[in-house]
C-alpha cells in the first residue's frame, strides 16, 4: 500500500482573529479500494488526529472538534469550492467565483473539459483572497457541513 504525506498550513478563524495551524495529511492507498486518510495538528498544546475514508471527512471531524466560535477557513469551507458533479480526486474542489450556481447541473460546464478543470482545480487546504464562508442562502456542492457558529 502506497502512502502519501503532506504538510499544509490551515487557517482557522477564531473570535480573536486568524490562527495558522500546521496540519499533517496522510493518505494510504489513494487509488485503491481501501483508501484511508489521517490529519493531525497541534492546537493549544493538544495533538488532534482524525482518521476517515476521505480528506473531506477528516477535515469536517477536525472542524467540529474546534472550540465554539472557531472554524476552518479554506477551499473546503468556501462557498465557491464545489465538487465535480461526475467525480473528483480526494482533496480536490473546483472554484467558481464568477457565477452563482443554483444546483449541481450548473457546475457541468466548469468541469466538462480538461482546460476548465485545470484552471479551476483547488486543493481543500488552499485559501485565497476571494474566500467567502458557505451559507445556507448560497448553493455549494460540497461535503462540508455548516456549523451553527460558522455560518
Amino acid at each position: 500500500m502506497e502512502e502519501k504525506h503532506s504538510v499544509y498550513t490551515l487557517p482557522i478563524h477564531t473570535p480573536n482573529g486568524m490562527l495558522e495551524v500546521l496540519v499533517r495529511h496522510r493518505i494510504v492507498d489513494e487509488d485503491g479500494p481501501n483508501m484511508w486518510v489521517s490529519i493531525c495538528a497541534v492546537l493549544q498544546g493538544r495533538t488532534m488526529c482524525f482518521d476517515a475514508e476521505t480528506t473531506a471527512e477528516a477535515l469536517i471531524q477536525f472542524d467540529k472538534a474546534l472550540p465554539s466560535g472557531w472554524h476552518i477557513k479554506c477551499c473546503l469551507s468556501c462557498r465557491y469550492g464545489n465538487f465535480c458533479p461526475v467525480g473528483n480526486a480526494d482533496c480536490q474542489l473546483f472554484c467558481v467565483t464568477e457565477f452563482e450556481p443554483k444546483e449541481i447541473r450548473d457546475l457541468w460546464y466548469v468541469t466538462e473539459n480538461d482546460a476548465e478543470r485545470c484552471k479551476r482545480s483547488r486543493n481543500f487546504f488552499h485559501l485565497c483572497d476571494r474566500y467567502m464562508p458557505q451559507s445556507s442562502h448560497y448553493f455549494t456542492y460540497s461535503d462540508y457541513e455548516l456549523k451553527e457558529n460558522g455560518e
